[in-house]
């Protein structure tokens, strides 16, 4: 019989890791990459389910800044590796992760979780909602002429080193203004420029490219060339995979994409976990050149309502009372006032008030960093308006001018 969850042990922790590679890999992962993995890891923030010894469930939480409409942050919990053995599946195991670890971030004081999920039916009935979108854009390189000349003087490629000393800042810089950046801890940028062979699946080692203005480096760009398994081999065309490219400027912008579109022998470019307002489109000569593909990007959970909203920037002035639904969570269940203001936002309870408009803590989670219109949700029956132009107004004030993106797969 399971268990209920618990913090995993320093020394039960290389299983937690294998257990992470079996299921999402296929495989174990190799040593190199199994100590990286280790290294990466909030030892506090990992807990499993066992049966008899055996670990059969997992969920982890790296402690990272989400970037929130306006120019501030939020600390929250960035939830990761949670598993289900196969063999224990259908016995409520996630559902009692999901508990532990929402208690837990509670307890942290942390507003916010979020994450990436591996389908995206799972989460919603714990109370995440769709907080951005993901954007696969693809350019064939014949096409790939943009309306401007661009300068390329300021581009040098980097090694690791000096990537691990000039990224983060960087990263940081092109997040203002942006919501849904989520900030890598020191951990995850050893982890994710360690560039381990066996992790290439295929394609050549990373590229590490940055740009630099006048006033010094404002962006860089990450990728791989895939080249195809055989010479003539028409089925798998070589490919330039871009894994990140952060920019501060636009210059540094149309420097790095123009970059990257210029490499020889390559086919196409491809670049995942794009923004839906992504400018590139817009430096193209031929706008047709590029297609895109959306899926589902970050998903977002308000542990603590009051605070969450309280925190976050709004687009317009005004007030709304919100009577939010709220099972998985019961504290945050009732009505609450937001009052957003030039100088800042304050969200308190509003239990004798009549609201303004009704919705469930997933729907309020999918509008919270701006990528959502409470109107779309209203039509899907997942928002009721319960006094007339409350939707619109709230809609102006959750509104935000930039598209929520999350380049970091954590």
């Amino acid at each position: 019989m399971s268990g209920a969850p618990r913090p995993v042990s320093e020394f039960e922790l290389p299983e937690f890791v294998r257990q992470l590679g079996e299921i999402f890999e296929g495989d174990p992962p190799p040593p190199d990459v199994l100590h990286s993995s280790l290294s990466a890891l909030e030892i506090d923030r990992a807990i499993g389910i066992f049966d008899g010894g055996r670990l059969v469930a997992t969920a982890a939480a790296h402690t990272l800044p989400l970037s929130l409409p306006g120019s501030g942050w939020v600390s929250g919990a960035a939830v990761t590796a949670v598993t289900v053995q196969p063999t224990h599946r259908r016995r409520g195991l996630l559902t009692s992760l999901m508990r532990h670890q929402l208690d837990d971030v509670r307890a942290r004081g942390e507003p916010v979780a979020f994450l990436w999920a591996s389908e995206a039916p799972i989460y919603g009935r714990f109370g995440y909602g769709l907080g951005c979108y993901s954007c696969s854009l693809e350019v064939a390189r014949p096409w790939s002429a943009f309306r401007e000349a661009v300068d390329l003087g300021g581009l040098r490629y980097v090694d690791r080193t000096e990537a691990l000393e000039a990224f983060p800042a960087l990263a940081a810089a092109a997040a203002r203004g942006r919501p849904g950046f989520v900030q890598r801890s020191p951990g995850l940028w050893q982890q994710d420029l360690a560039d381990h062979p066996s992790r290439r699946g295929g394609s050549s080692h990373q590229y590490l490219v940055q740009h630099a203005g006048a006033a010094g480096p404002d962006g860089y760009a990450i990728y791989r060339k895939r080249m195809p398994a055989e010479e003539g081999d028409s089925g798998d065309e070589p490919r330039l995979h871009v894994s990140e490219l952060v920019a501060a400027s636009p210059a540094a912008y149309a420097a790095l994409w123009r970059h990257c579109l210029d490499i020889d022998l390559m086919a196409s470019v491809k670049a995942g976990n794009q923004a839906m307002d992504e400018p590139l489109r817009h430096l193209l000569a031929d706008a047709r050149a590029m297609r895109v593909t959306v899926a589902d990007g970050l998903w977002v959970r308000l542990v603590d309502v009051r605070a969450a909203l309280a925190a976050r920037t709004y687009q317009v002035p005004g007030t709304v009372v919100l009577e939010v639904q709220d099972e998985f969570c019961p504290w945050n269940a009732g009505r609450v006032r937001l009052e957003a203001a030039e100088e800042g936002a304050s969200c308190e309870p509003a239990d004798t008030a009549e609201p303004d408009v009704t919705l469930s803590a997933a729907a309020l989670a999918a509008c919270y960093l701006g990528g959502n219109r409470l109107t779309a949700l209203a039509a899907a029956g997942q928002v009721a308006e319960c006094r007339s132009g409350a939707l619109a107004r709230a809609d102006r004030m959750f509104g935000w001018p930039v598209a929520p993106s999350c380049p970091l797969v954590f």
